[in-house]
């Protein structure tokens, strides 16, 4: 039962980068269904064999904050705001443990950065043939989005899958390790087909987001060639002038108002919405005025906040915001062990993210609690481990080893290994994943009546 939860899980992952685009009458988002059968099986998983990964700090406070929410049912200006946003939340926090208790080898983390990347295949694939086929039908606001998804969101789900994509290209699967070059070069075309997806839903947010997973790609690319990241960096850069005339019009408008709008101090009135915020931490800074009752609150605004921080800070007070703070800060702790590649993956994904964060309202998204339960897991198994073996797969299409990759062992840099041994390691330990996971850092729960 626990391999179904795991296939589940992936199965959900995989339609979060498209979960506005597909609903079934009467029973709502592909995701939610999906998500929710996944919850159900893994509460009679853990149920039938009273077994469960112990949680971390991180786990905790999430908790802490789902908890928080709810009591402020006690105070909140919108009750069915409130009601609504702390459903959210209970059912972000049982992602983020279905994600724990089952992403226990790295393995399996890696093939859940690999279904996740596949989604977003299918975004942004479905976006540039929507553009291309319906034209001006594709766009909202004057700029190219999917579904019922904001341009804003869909740009943002693109930029945060670059550095993923950045990764799995250097780090191919054990069993595709024969086609690695193939993998390698599939994982790199995604890039300049985000960067147009991105260019077109017109989201200032989200092409400055994308600035991480390009400076990450191009670290990859140059501490091996410099001239192979050089001349990949160029041609982004031609690509993306060439691509210029396809830009509908109102976001090459809207994009050269940018220096306007800052010189102005009002981003789409966010400069407004902003002064609201804070007139609502100034009035109740401790309590907030009720989690997800930001636009009944901000009478003067009627808006979402437009800003993480600010959001919190009005909606849960200070209590609400320093245990969100927490729980990210722990989770990004966890990632001091983990192997430098695969550090600079995540580095680069919540830099991104926080592009998101600082604009927009992304904590109570799929993909912020889905990044935070990854970073979680990625800790937990390095730490255990201590030091990691090196992932399989080594070069990246047309990239060879040099002579400094004896320097980078030795300084204890991330090098992509060529041998076999290691590609035995990795694979022994996939299988040790299948037949053993959870042995680790596993807490036993007490045997109901007739679970004996």
């Amino acid at each position: 039962m626990r391999r179904a939860v795991y296939l589940l899980m992936l199965a959900m992952i995989f339609t979060l980068p498209w979960e506005n685009v597909l609903s079934l009458p009467g029973l709502g988002r592909v995701s939610k269904l999906i998500g929710l059968l996944a919850a159900a099986t893994w509460v009679a998983s853990v149920v039938l064999s009273g077994r469960f990964r112990e949680p971390r700090l991180t786990h905790f406070l999430a908790l802490l904050f789902v908890v928080w929410n709810g009591l402020s049912m006690l105070w909140t200006v919108d009750g069915s705001a409130t009601q609504g946003r702390v459903v959210t939340y209970a059912q972000l926090l049982a992602l983020m443990f279905i994600i724990w208790d089952t992403v226990d080898t790295m393995p399996r983390v890696h093939a859940t950065l690999v279904t996740y990347l596949a989604g977003s295949y299918v975004t942004v694939s479905a976006l540039l043939v929507g553009y291309v086929v319906r034209g001006a039908a594709s766009e909202r606001y004057g700029r190219v989005t999917l579904g019922s998804f904001h341009p804003n969101d869909v740009g943002m789900i693109l930029a945060v899958s670059v550095p993923v994509a950045a990764y799995l290209m250097w780090v191919p699967p054990a069993r595709l390790h024969e086609w690695r070059r193939l993998w390698a070069a599939g994982c790199l075309v995604y890039v300049p087909l985000a960067a147009f997806a991105v260019l077109v839903t017109g989201s200032r947010a989200a092409l400055v987001s994308m600035i991480p997973g390009l400076a990450y790609l191009f670290y990859l690319l140059t501490r091996r060639h410099k001239g192979v990241g050089i001349g990949t960096l160029v041609g982004l850069v031609v690509v993306g002038v060439l691509t210029i005339p396809f830009v509908p019009a109102r976001v090459l408008l809207r994009l050269e108002g940018t220096d306007a709008a800052l010189r102005a101090g009002n981003l789409n009135e966010r400069e407004t919405i902003w002064s609201e915020a804070i007139r609502l931490i100034r009035d109740n800074p401790i309590l907030g005025s009720g989690g997800g009752a930001f636009r009944a609150a901000a009478v003067g605004a009627n808006k979402a906040p437009h800003d993480l921080a600010l959001g919190l800070l009005a909606e849960v007070g200070v209590i609400g915001f320093g245990l969100f703070a927490a729980m990210l800060v722990t989770a990004l702790l966890s990632l001091r062990r983990v192997e430098p590649l695969l550090r600079g993956m995540w580095i680069a994904v919540f830099t991104a993210w926080l592009g998101a964060a600082l604009l927009h309202n992304w904590e109570a998204r799929k993909q912020t609690w889905m990044l935070i339960a990854l970073v979680v897991a990625c800790g937990a198994l390095e730490t255990a481990r201590g030091r990691p073996p090196a992932p399989s797969g080594a070069e990246p299409s047309g990239l060879e080893p040099d002579d400094s990759e004896s320097d980078a062992v030795e300084t204890g840099d991330f090098a992509p290994p060529v041998a076999e041994e290691t590609e035995e390691r990795y694979r022994g330990e996939h299988v040790a994943g299948e037949h053993a996971a959870g042995d680790r850092d596993v807490a036993v729960v007490p045997s109901l009546p007739g679970y004996s």
